[in-house]
């Protein structure tokens, strides 16, 4: 596996052989992957280099496993894209809501992207109002269940888009 041709191997013999899986992006490593099983899609996270500090360059995709195909997803594009992507999160009770996390964007804060829509559009957890004030759009809450699952739910401010 490498960041030039392929990286995301798929065995259909209980690993006996693996290949790689077609149409692939090939231009950065992955980070992570999370399979939402009701979307039968499979969201990773790229970057272009492989942590904890050298990754300025990177990617989110979607793989839908019924028809083996690949869509780019990244939440932000030119200038705005100075990072890569680590952690990525999917609702296993709402298909279409997940959250990526930037790869290397520390100051002033870390950001996180969130989508309901299985990656078409994406808000972003804050963003600048008039340096150095931030307009933080989300808050974090932890809620422990009795089943011994823990849900991570970002809240969105009322009148905040």
């Amino acid at each position: 596996a490498d960041n030039v041709t392929t990286s995301v191997y798929a065995s259909k013999d209980a690993g006996s052989t693996w290949a790689p899986l077609a149409g692939q992006p090939g231009q950065f490593f992955p980070h992570k992957c999370k399979l939402q099983p009701t979307e039968k899609a499979l969201y990773f996270t790229y970057s272009d280099g492989i942590g904890p500090y050298d990754g300025t360059n990177g990617a989110v995709w979607r793989y839908a496993l019924a028809t083996s195909t690949w869509t780019n997803i990244t939440p932000v594009s030119g200038s705005n894209l100075y990072f890569g992507f680590g952690g990525i999160g999917v609702d296993m009770l709402k298909p279409g809501y997940l959250v990526v996390a930037a790869l290397n964007s520390w100051w002033p804060n870390a950001q996180i992207f969130r989508s309901n829509n299985s990656g078409a559009t994406w808000s972003p957890i804050w963003a600048w109002s008039s340096y150095p004030s931030m307009n933080q759009y989300y808050g974090l809450s932890v809620s422990p269940k009795l089943s011994n699952a823990c849900h991570l739910h970002l809240n969105h401010y009322p009148g905040v888009a």
